[in-house]
């Protein structure tokens, strides 16, 4: 379903090459992020598999060079080995444009392309913002789709900033949103 999702989205088909394998590396991108929130964070999944949303806490999403260079049989399979280093560069950049502050991050909300407009995007960011509001923490994401701003305003997100992870690269909309009603102990 992330595959899917994502598979015309122009960031993703910048990052992870277009072409006869993209499909296949999008797909293990996305199993490695499903891994990485099963370990480190929470994965919210409406009925029949038809959306889903990655959240991860504060301080423990970062991955940095280091961790990145460790997983390089992945980094091979998912952006070949000709593109590898330039990719853990700009995802080094990108996680060095994150707030400063402690927040949550969101790395994906994903509908199934025949499920869009039925708020089943909207039921789990609702949900996930809701325990954020309730540890009085933010939460912020990268928007890679110019069409989706309005739906994260709708929800309290502003955009930080239009950045582009390469000269080249498509833009991503770096979005926040900071906690809403009063903090309650979890």
């Amino acid at each position: 379903m992330l595959t899917d999702a994502f598979l015309e989205d122009p960031f993703f088909r910048w990052l992870v090459s277009p072409g006869p394998t993209h499909r296949r590396r999008l797909s293990h991108f996305f199993t490695w992020f499903l891994h990485r929130a099963l370990d480190d964070g929470t994965i919210l999944v409406a009925d029949r598999l038809s959306g889903a949303l990655l959240v991860m806490p504060p301080d423990s999403w970062k991955l940095g060079i280091r961790q990145q260079l460790a997983e390089i049989g992945l980094g091979v399979r998912v952006f070949g080995v000709g593109r590898l280093l330039s990719r853990v560069l700009q995802v080094d950049a990108l996680e060095r444009q994150a707030p400063s502050e402690k927040h949550f991050y969101i790395p994906l909300l994903a509908t199934a392309s025949s499920m869009r407009s039925r708020g089943i995007g909207s039921a789990l960011l609702h949900r996930a913002l809701g325990h954020a509001d309730a540890s009085g923490l933010p939460t912020y994401l990268e928007n890679t789709n110019e069409a989706n701003i309005d739906f994260y305003r709708h929800f309290g997100f502003e955009v930080l900033e239009v950045f582009r992870i390469a000269r080249k690269g498509p833009p991503m909309w770096l979005m926040i949103r900071r906690a809403h009603g009063e903090r309650t102990s979890l």
